[in-house]
């Protein structure tokens, strides 16, 4: 079988400070060829099919593309459009499940697979509401699609007009299991990979669509920042104090779903000012420094031993960025890319979100992350683990 050390579709790229080299997506079946966020694997765990997300600017909507290095074939579905970052594979079949505004699609792997549509607007959001014509579509469905522990349902953190609502839809027949439903940002939401009826969600920066007011991440009474909660299928919600009485960001779940991942940041008047990766233990309620190292996105293999992150490098959508990896046991970093891009200007942001958002995949055999080319277009970049460990 193909890879992308071997496959025609790709061309190495060399990272001078540290000669590791990432295997760059050369085949431009669509300009953008972005990876997905980090949140959500894009490689099936055998190694066989590589997703990424297909854009053609100035088309906001992206659709999926495929690799398929059994027959190191290169496909794009535009059937697949998408809003957010919505995407899910089953890394195990390699089918494809992805939202938009009109509903939640699937369709499996092969070029000729039908697409079936799970839902449209899920009748349990306007019960007095019987035609589709008439009920209220949201802006969207999921900030990204996760399966629960059994994948017989889709967690969906959607918001319709200024309702954000969570629950889990039944794959199988449509019906949308709302656990919470009120007036307060949350997004980001991920199941927890092996406990039923519980879900990671992020209270975030939002702004009202009636009024224009907008709302930041707020610090608690006792002066917690209010971004990590776990919620239960009851609707109870806890909230995840940082480590150090710092902010979190980018949170994510362990493998083994007991622990609550995020890169952290300081509070305004802390000094000295540290950043790096932490995890929140969620049946001890103890919370850990993993690394200091700066970070804007982080992620870990199954077995919590390495990392892999990016950095941003200025504050705008499309900055440069740097990529790096970490070996927890002997405190050792290695760069990827020291700086990717940039894609856009200070002047001109990207509409997208390209950020590198690298990550663990197939088995965590591979790093995929978002690369540049010189033409300013995204492309994928992934490099072999065990050239990092060696």
């Amino acid at each position: 079988m193909y890879s992308p050390d071997n496959s025609r579709h790709f061309k190495p790229v060399v990272e001078p400070s540290s000669g590791v080299v990432s295997w760059q997506m050369s085949t431009r079946i669509a300009f953008h060829r972005q990876g997905f966020y980090f949140v959500n694997a894009s490689m099936t765990d055998d190694g066989r099919y590589l997703y990424f997300h297909c854009y053609e600017p100035p088309a906001v909507w992206g659709c999926l593309g495929q690799i398929d290095f059994e027959t190191d074939e290169v496909r794009m579905f535009p059937e697949t459009q998408f809003m957010a970052a919505s995407p899910l594979i089953d890394t195990v079949t390699g089918e494809m499940f992805w939202a938009n505004r009109f509903g939640i699609f699937r369709r499996g792997p092969g070029p000729e697979d039908p697409v079936r549509r799970i839902c449209g607007v899920p009748a349990e959001l306007n019960p007095a509401e019987t035609d589709f014509c008439f009920r209220t579509v949201p802006e969207y469905y999921a900030t990204h699609l996760t399966f629960t522990p059994d994948k017989k349902g889709l967690f969906l953190d959607l918001r319709i007009r200024d309702r954000f609502v969570q629950g889990v839809l039944n794959i199988a027949d449509g019906r949308y299991d709302i656990w919470t439903d009120e007036g307060v940002g949350f997004n980001h939401g991920q199941h927890n990979p092996h406990r039923p009826g519980l879900a990671l969600v992020a209270k975030d920066f939002w702004e009202e669509l009636a009024t224009g007011e907008r709302h930041g991440i707020p610090f608690s009474a006792d002066g917690v920042f209010e971004r990590m909660w776990l919620v239960k299928s009851d609707g109870t919600r806890k909230l995840l104090p940082p480590a150090e009485g710092m902010r979190a960001t980018h949170e994510f779940w362990s493998a083994d779903g007991k622990k609550v991942y995020y890169c952290f940041y300081p509070r305004r008047d802390s000094d000295p000012p540290r950043v790096g990766v932490a995890r929140y233990n969620i049946d001890t309620d103890q919370s850990e420094i993993v690394a200091d190292v700066s970070s804007s996105h982080a992620y870990c293999t199954a077995d919590e031993r390495f990392l892999v992150y990016d950095r941003h490098l200025a504050g705008y959508r499309g900055c440069p960025c740097r990529v790096a990896f970490f070996d927890t046991a002997t405190r050792k970093e290695t760069v990827l890319c020291a700086q990717m891009g940039p894609l856009n200007t200070p002047e001109d942001p990207s509409i997208y979100h390209p950020d590198p958002h690298p990550r663990f995949v197939a088995r965590d055999n591979w790093i995929v992350y978002t690369g540049s080319e010189p033409d300013r277009a995204m492309t994928l970049a992934l490099v072999k683990t065990a050239d990092l460990i060696r």
